[in-house]
């Protein structure tokens, strides 16, 4: 590494120098702190999968109609530990982002040395998928930690030699099993990356990499299990023969316009990396250089492979079981991303515009909450429907709690609706009610009919226009109840938008 003259100086520059540790970590602490507090301040409510996940997450179930149970299973461990807050769930997103950010430095450290380490780890401040998304805490979002750690511990067992990890490998890959079915792709990749060398087919000769494989299918099997045997297990399919190919031909669309918008959501890394490494026109060649050994060609194909293979292999399997693809599917495909361009940059890096470029890099890191806040702010004046963080979950769950109360002199303690209408109630209701999904014993195994007849129900439902009538999930099951007048609700933040307007009904406890 050269020397530098004090005038071509930068924080950035300095941090590189001394602490390229302490860099990463302020990187870090400040997007998921900036983030966190974001969804604090504007979010009444928590996304829509997020709500109908933790809903019925408390109820420890193996798995539901839409997703394996990890996620639901976080969630609620989230929601406990925050004292029933929805907030903590923002909390919660905001940690696992970090929590895989801290994995990827430990690995890109491992192969490239902690400053160039130090490096890729920052350009994914750069990466829109990682950092420019709202950390509500799906499937997607926790897959993300849970695949940077079963890429950092499967590098130190197999490419380190420390066998004692191989337990941590089977760990994690049951973990993000448990998270969500695709992430099998993201399970193969990584052997994929193993044994895109020859010292990494080596290790498959050994027992330690089939234990780990037979210990993490073996915590996964009671799930699976469920899964063969339960009537409301999730299952994708490509739809009836006769539209197979128009089918097929949307949703390779749909994966194309994915994939393609997530190479886009690399503008920003792309924009950090002109900055520190295009030098200026008639720029003399003394920039600042910080140097490494060449990486053997196994971490170099481990590398490589984790950051372009992910992507490619999970729109193909994707497509095969008829997922459809959101920005949000993108979220654990780029992780590796800022590893790769360290990689493929050389073993010698030169910093030209690092004054620029950390305050780039400041932008991108505190941006994301800034937009987060102000488009939140801006939706509800220009938009004719509210977005679902802009539901009043308090104020709709105090209202029907107070009313349930005075109507049946007991707590509330079931609460028949949708996922979103009922499962919002429930998780902001101080009574802590239980979710009878669309009243349907099916989906809602946990609801005995002894349970609704000693404890009574509360039915509730949007009301769209002027049709105030239940769904017929609801009259089906409660035949003989009395629908109220519906009651109006503002949203969080107003604006222009409409009132909400929400169906319901009481059923009362039998009287014993």
């Amino acid at each position: 590494m050269q020397i530098d003259t004090p005038l071509r100086s930068s924080r950035l520059l300095e941090a590189m120098r001394g602490q390229p540790r302490a860099l990463v970590y302020a990187v870090i602490a400040g997007h998921a702190v900036a983030m966190a507090v974001a969804m604090l301040m504007v979010d009444a409510s928590p996304p829509r999968e997020v709500v109908e996940a933790l809903a019925v997450g408390r109820e420890h179930v193996l798995g539901t109609a839409a997703q394996p149970p990890l996620t639901a299973w976080v969630l609620s461990l989230a929601y406990w530990l925050g004292g029933g807050r929805l907030g903590a769930l923002a909390v919660a997103g905001a940690l696992a982002d970090a929590l895989a950010l801290w994995a990827v430095f430990q690995l890109a450290r491992s192969i490239v040395g902690e400053r160039q380490g130090a490096l890729a780890t920052v350009l994914a401040a750069g990466v829109a998928s990682l950092t420019w998304l709202p950390p509500a805490l799906d499937n997607d979002r926790l897959l993300l930690p849970l695949f940077t750690l079963a890429a950092l511990h499967l590098w130190r067992a197999a490419g380190q030699g420390r066998r004692h990890y191989w337990v941590l490998v089977a760990l994690d890959l049951a973990l993000m099993i448990a998270t969500k079915y695709e992430a099998i792709v993201l399970a193969l990749v990584l052997m994929l990356a193993l044994a895109a060398s020859e010292r990494g087919r080596a290790v498959f000769r050994a027992p330690e990499p089939w234990g780990a494989l037979a210990i993490a299918g073996a915590l996964v099997w009671p799930h699976f299990l469920w899964v063969a045997t339960s009537e409301v297990a999730p299952v994708h399919g490509l739809g009836g023969l006769s539209d197979i190919a128009g089918l097929i031909q949307a949703r390779a669309a749909a994966w194309l316009a994915a994939l393609g918008l997530g190479v886009l959501g690399h503008a920003g890394l792309a924009g950090l990396l002109a900055l520190l490494v295009v030098p200026r026109r008639g720029e003399r060649d003394d920039a600042p250089t910080f140097a490494r050994p060449t990486p053997d060609v196994t971490a170099r194909r481990y590398a490589v492979t984790l950051a372009f293979a992910p992507a490619p292999a999970f729109a193909l399997v994707g497509l095969a079981v008829g997922e459809t693809p959101t920005f949000e599917t993108l979220v654990p495909l780029f992780a590796f991303s800022g590893l790769a361009a360290v990689l493929l940059l050389g073993p010698a890096i030169a910093f030209h515009r690092h004054g620029l470029a950390g305050q780039a890099l400041a932008v991108l890191t505190l941006a994301p909450a800034a937009v987060a806040v102000l488009t939140a702010l801006a939706l509800p004046y220009t938009r004719s429907q509210g977005a679902d963080t802009n539901w009043p979950s308090a104020d709709i769950a105090r209202w029907f709690t107070e009313v349930y109360r005075i109507r049946t002199d007991q707590q509330l303690a079931i609460v028949a609706g949708d996922g979103w209408t009922g499962g919002t109630l429930v998780l902001a209701s101080r009574d802590q009610p239980r979710l009878y999904l669309d009243a349907d014993p099916a989906r809602a195994p946990w609801i005995t009919d002894d349970a609704v007849a000693r404890a009574g129900v509360l039915a509730v439902w949007r009301v769209d226009g002027g049709n105030a009538n239940p769904p017929p999930s609801l009259r089906a099951r409660f035949p003989g109840m009395t629908v109220e007048t519906p009651r109006s609700f503002e949203w969080a933040i107003a604006g222009r938008l409409p009132p909400i307007r929400i169906g319901w009904a009481v059923i009362p406890p039998r009287a014993d």
